[in-house]
């Protein structure tokens, strides 16, 4: 015998209220506007925007590119630029210093004793040159003369030790008072190199002459010049043939010749005419 089950009020109930409201959603839901004739162009590149946005994938981690032998070779010289600075970047690391003033019984060993027993530091190298003399007058035994000039270049261990070394300018070894510097245009042998190679490009001293200083009186200024005419003295009678002129002859023959035109003669100053009467005052200050 089969049996037939009677559907209960609650059960039309909830059915009759899902479909209500699956009915309300859908009168409520509105369908999307259909762009117009003059909103297409700019519906696309909204829709492209959007689209790009969405395939930037924002969070994730993007993987570099592989480098080829041009980016491998650019890297490596970064890195090497950076180990190493150019001069104007380095920090100062003067290890070394400059002693001149030396004559030929100085050694490297004397030197380096020196710098030690001062308790400066440890000394790396030391090395002797020759400015002026005999170029091998740091090994030869042959006495030192005042020719030979020659400076030595000391480098150290440390910065420190260049600091202390200083304090030993102007100390006595071997019988020389010696110069301790930091650079080499400080020592007195490449001063008096200067000097010479100088000298040599100036004009030559000039020579004081006789010549030369009756020339150098032209600068001598002159305040006045003062004449003054002294009369001259009264000459005495003297014997001797009568100066009176004679009566002419009228006997006498008259030469045909015309007398001879004298030229014209300048009259001198009288200030000339006696030169003895003249006197020059200078001015009280030559130079």
């Amino acid at each position: 015998m089969a049996r037939f089950r009677v559907t209960s009020e609650s059960s039309f109930t909830t059915a009759a209220v899902v479909q209500n409201r699956r009915l309300a959603e859908a009168t409520l839901r509105r369908e999307p506007a259909l762009p117009r004739q003059g909103d297409r162009g700019k519906a696309k590149a909204q829709d492209k925007g959007k689209g790009k946005a969405k395939d930037k994938g924002k969070g994730r981690a993007r993987t570099p590119p592989a480098m080829d032998m041009r980016d491998k070779a650019k890297l490596k010289m970064n890195v090497k630029r950076n180990a190493v600075l150019p001069r104007n970047l380095r920090k100062p690391d003067w290890r070394h210093l400059y002693v001149g003033n030396l004559n030929r019984g100085i050694t490297q060993q004397m030197l380096t004793d020196l710098f030690q027993r001062s308790k400066c530091g440890t000394v790396t190298r030391v090395i002797i040159r020759t400015t002026a003399g005999v170029p091998a007058s740091a090994y030869s035994n042959l006495p030192s003369s005042p020719i030979d000039r020659m400076y030595a270049s000391v480098e150290f261990a440390d910065i420190f030790a260049v600091r202390r070394a200083l304090a030993l300018n102007g100390a006595v070894l071997n019988g020389n008072r010696i110069t301790v510097c930091l650079t080499a245009a400080e020592l007195p042998e490449v001063k008096d190199l200067v000097q010479k190679h100088m000298k040599g490009k100036a004009d030559p001293i000039a020579q004081y002459s006789v010549a030369k200083a009756v020339k150098a009186l032209k600068r001598i200024t002159v305040e006045r010049t003062q004449a003054v005419i002294v009369p001259d003295p009264p000459r005495a009678p003297q014997a001797g043939p009568s100066r009176v002129p004679q009566a002419a002859d009228p006997n006498a023959r008259k030469s045909p010749r015309k007398p001879k035109v004298q030229p014209p003669q300048k009259e001198e100053p009288h200030i000339l005419k006696n030169p003895r009467v003249m006197g020059v005052s200078f001015a009280p200050t030559i130079m």
